[in-house]
């Protein structure tokens, strides 16, 4: 066993889809040898955790901590798709250990592909973040994945529902970032109002694509080409987020809106339908940026039974086919659980194919 030291979170068994344990080391190949001769005790020892089925490296252990915690909050289905995106047969690496790192891959293709403090939010990144924009060759680079993930598919919440967990990079989200402000100055924030009663969003934003969502009392929920304050057509989608609808979208036509909500510490978004499109054979895919948000989602009738995921920053869901029209909203967001955003809040991009395509 090679002993590379490395800031790492791992997970043992003790036989296939077993009993299993989330940890967190900086010198992974002396910690597995603890848990394969039991100096370490406790629940590994008791329960003969002795296989090493998945791991991945980190930069420093801050990140990897952060890592191991929102792990050991996932349901046991979320942490088996985890080890098998890399491990099928639950076979022990340590024997082979290799450097698996935490971080941005190369540019290869996966086998699948409210109010002016809103808009400072999004226009002023966090201290210490990139001032100059990343030469556009490298957005779908640092779109990807880190390598150990490996879910190309995505970790299952129900059917029609996936979920890839740190998609974008603390480093893409910044990125990202950069693009999104540019974006904000040519088209501001807006706030969105009810049909009919005309009681405003609590989120405000505007769009991105050849075509944006707005509602208001006179017209209602819509599609349009053009702002409806400035009356200019909205910014293009980024490069990054196009290569990630070919990534996860499985929809071979790009998306034509880009939604972009921005949610203050106490917005939310009750259950709703996305059902202003034309074309519900294309999924929807999802974007957080920022605090970390309670995302809920049922089925595609009211009052049915809903189940919930937490949205960090970076992290993407994407969902169509039978939960195309599922109710989904955002209950509430955790404060402080993000630096990407100067002043807080939460920014939610979702990629959305309005038209049916021409034959």
């Amino acid at each position: 066993m090679t002993h590379e030291k490395s800031p790492a979170v791992y997970i043992m068994a003790n036989r296939h889809r077993g009993t299993i344990y989330t940890g967190v080391t900086s010198d992974l190949g002396g910690r597995v040898l603890e848990h394969r001769d039991g100096s370490r005790g406790g629940f590994t020892a008791k329960y003969g955790l002795k296989a090493l089925v998945w791991y991945e490296n980190h930069a420093d252990m801050a990140s990897a901590i952060t890592r191991e915690t929102r792990i050991k909050t996932w349901r046991r289905k979320w942490k088996i798709d985890l080890i098998e995106s890399i491990n099928r047969d639950w076979s022990d690496l340590s024997d082979n250990l290799i450097h698996r790192p935490f971080a941005p891959p190369s540019t290869s293709r996966h086998s699948k592909r409210a109010n002016s403090e809103a808009e400072h939010a999004i226009r002023n990144p966090a201290a210490g973040s990139p001032s100059g924009v990343p030469n556009r060759s490298l957005a779908p680079s640092l779109a990807r994945r880190p390598v150990a993930f490996g879910m190309t598919d995505g970790v299952g919440v129900a059917e029609g529902v996936r979920y890839f967990p740190q998609y974008f990079s603390p480093e893409a989200q910044q990125h990202l970032l950069t693009q999104l402000r540019a974006a904000v100055a040519a088209a501001p924030l807006f706030t969105p109002e009810m049909p009919r009663t005309g009681k405003p969003f609590s989120v405000r934003m505007t769009n991105l694509g050849s075509l944006g969502w707005v509602s208001d009392r006179a017209r209602g929920y819509r599609y349009q080409a053009t702002h409806p304050v400035t009356g200019k057509p909205w910014p293009a989608i980024p490069e990054v987020l196009l290569s990630l609808w070919q990534e996860v979208a499985d929809y071979r036509h790009s998306p034509e809106a880009c939604l972009v909500n921005f949610y203050s510490g106490t917005a939310k978004m009750g259950l709703h339908q996305d059902r202003d499109e034309q074309d519900f054979s294309a999924p929807v895919v999802s974007v957080s940026l920022g605090d970390t948000a309670l995302f809920r989602i049922g089925g595609t009738e009211r009052g049915g039974k809903t189940q919930s995921v937490k949205l960090a920053s970076g992290d993407v869901l994407s969902f169509g086919g039978p939960a195309r029209l599922a109710y989904h909203g955002i209950d509430r967001l955790y404060p402080g659980t993000s630096t990407l955003l100067k002043d807080g809040g939460r920014i939610n991009l979702t990629l959305r194919r309005v038209t049916i395509p021409s034959p």
